[in-house]
């Protein structure tokens, strides 16, 4: 054993880019895969079943008397006093025949 030498590889100089780039492209692909298949399980799948659970007993109507009758929309007096004046000029215009 004292006797020998040894010897250093050949480093790989053709294809080196090449091969780099391969194994990093293979790396990458199966971390988005991964990523992207724990996104839909973690985030989208949950997101989506609060989602549905909501809008299963949402009454839109409900909640618009509830936020009327709170003030949030402005227009909504105008709105009402604009459908009074109408109904009282149908009124009047059916009176007069």
């Amino acid at each position: 054993m004292a006797g020998e030498v040894s010897t250093v590889s050949k480093p790989e100089l053709r294809g080196l880019l090449r091969s780099a780039i391969k194994k990093n492209l293979i790396i990458a692909i199966g971390l988005s895969i991964i990523g992207g298949i724990g996104y839909q399980t973690l985030i989208c799948n949950p997101r989506k079943q609060r989602y549905a659970d909501f809008y299963k007993n949402y009454d839109a109507e409900k909640e618009f008397q509830r936020m009327k009758a709170a003030g949030l929309f402005q227009s909504v007096a105008q709105v009402e006093a604009y459908e009074e004046r109408m109904k009282l000029q149908e009124e009047a215009a059916v009176a007069r025949h």
